[in-house]
């Protein structure tokens, strides 16, 4: 089995900031104020993301808006359970409900490091995963517009962390931080994490490891 250790640093979504200086001035305008106009929402809570738009008033749209609401934030099941609505999950995939990665419509996360967190939390975080070795008409393809990327011939584009009961998942993950120190010219100092990603193929023994030259990309929901 193939263990990856991948170093890089979070983009600005993952970061986790703590300051020793400096600050943001409380008493500048609050701008965002109803930046969306007609159609902004006054909620300030954790259910923000979760509201239509202001301006909806016909009330077929919210019904279909709240059905549309509905099938995003319950599971999916794997086939033959009690319901039928929402049967036919797996064999592989990410997470059983859309609102398990966009957390109350917003965004998701990187795993923790704490006491009751051991850095495999990854439900609302993803890799893509794409060859680096490619040849020149996959290439053109690729400046074409009509091919992404050269997907892993094992897992393809994108690694599915989680299975139905009876199937291995593709890959164990873990990730673990080292603390960075930034201090930019002003003396304002931030800390941010480096992340070590750790990815282990479940099927390597069976002759499906990763290939020696895919890469991956961590992408936390936006």
């Amino acid at each position: 089995m193939k263990l990856l250790a991948i170093p890089f640093y979070l983009s600005s979504v993952l970061l986790v900031a703590c300051g020793s200086g400096g600050g943001s001035d409380d008493s500048a305008p609050h701008t965002e104020h109803l930046a969306a106009g007609t159609t902004s929402v006054e909620f300030s809570n954790s259910n923000a993301f979760s509201q239509h738009v202001a301006n909806m008033t016909d009330v077929e749209r919210i019904r279909r808006f709240n059905i549309g609401d509905d099938f995003f934030e319950n599971p999916w099941v794997q086939k033959q359970a009690s319901t039928e609505l929402r049967d036919g999950l797996g064999p592989l995939f990410n997470n059983n409900a859309c609102q398990d990665c966009h957390i109350r419509d917003g965004r998701g996360h990187a795993p923790n490091i704490s006491d009751t967190d051991d850095g495999t939390d990854f439900s609302s975080m993803l890799f893509r995963v794409s060859r680096s070795i490619i040849s020149d008409a996959e290439m053109i393809a690729m400046q074409n517009g009509t091919l992404a990327n050269v997907a892993d011939t094992s897992v393809g584009g994108q690694l599915q962390q989680n299975a139905i009961f009876t199937i291995e998942k593709e890959a164990a993950l873990g990730v673990s931080y080292d603390p960075v120190t930034v201090t930019f010219d002003d003396g304002y100092t931030v800390e941010l994490r480096k992340p070590q990603w750790q990815l282990t193929s479940n099927y390597a023994d069976q002759g499906y490891d990763f290939n020696n030259d895919s890469v991956f990309s961590a992408r936390v929901a936006p």
